[in-house]
């Protein structure tokens, strides 16, 4: 098998790769990435593998040594992983890939299609994949696929609205929490997350972000917000 070294690889490429162990038997799949959120870099923690008696498995990134025909495990024991996340860290399969997220700069809501990775040593996260370029590469139709629409969105430049991205973004401690971003930004947020997200972001942002967040609907995205949660921040305004 030919080894792979390219700069930067897919996330939908890693996912399913058989892994093999030094004598070329079978271990598992490669079932997921763990990134901590909290992490600038947005280095990849640990590779999740999936075995078939086993269960699931982790090892290092620097362990895996990634080759055409699948990844092989060049070195450390697989060690078991735990049944729940730690602290900030977040899948990149489960909750990230083919979930919603909010552009801040562009004001858009798009859907992921698959997750950019710098490729060495140490993988990174640097972009999410939205459009149907990407959805057409999945499905192995790579010639298609380069005549279709599809854009990135820097990692540091979005809101995730899955569960688990959402819950660490609200997190006060996050460099990349929601309440450091600008009302206006904050607005674009609000107007596109479900409500029941809306509410939890409208809860820990201060009343004088909530009075300019309600009072400025110039243009049609501020607009939506205070049309859907102008009467929820008046609520709170009341006293008891």
């Amino acid at each position: 098998m030919m080894a792979l070294v390219p700069d930067s690889i897919f996330l939908s490429e890693v996912l399913g790769t058989r892994v093999l162990d030094a004598a070329g038997s079978r271990i598992g799949r490669v079932g997921d990435l763990v990134v901590d959120f909290d992490d600038p870099a947005a280095l990849v923690c640990r590779v999740l593998i999936e075995q078939p008696r086993d269960g699931i498995a982790a090892a290092a990134w620097s362990d895996l040594e990634l080759l055409s025909g699948g990844a092989y495990l060049s070195r450390g024991p697989l060690v078991p992983e735990p049944a729940h996340l730690v602290d900030a860290e977040i899948r990149l399969g489960r909750d990230v890939l083919d979930s919603q997220v909010i552009d801040i700069a562009g004001k858009r809501l798009a859907r992921v299609s698959d997750v950019l990775l710098s490729n060495g040593p140490q993988a990174a996260v640097t972009d999410v994949e939205v459009g149907s370029a990407a959805v057409i590469r999945r499905l192995g139709l790579r010639r298609l696929a380069s005549h279709a629409r599809g854009d990135t969105i820097a990692w540091d430049a979005l809101h995730l609205a899955s569960q688990r991205g959402h819950e660490l973004q609200l997190r006060q401690g996050s460099e990349r929490s929601v309440h450091r971003l600008d009302h206006e930004a904050l607005a674009t947020v609000v107007a596109a997350v479900p409500p029941h997200h809306a509410a939890q972001i409208l809860h820990g942002i201060s009343r004088a972000v909530r009075e300019r967040l309600t009072t400025t609907v110039e243009d049609p995205v501020r607009a939506g917000a205070h049309r859907r949660y102008g009467g929820m921040l008046r609520r709170r305004r009341r006293p008891p």
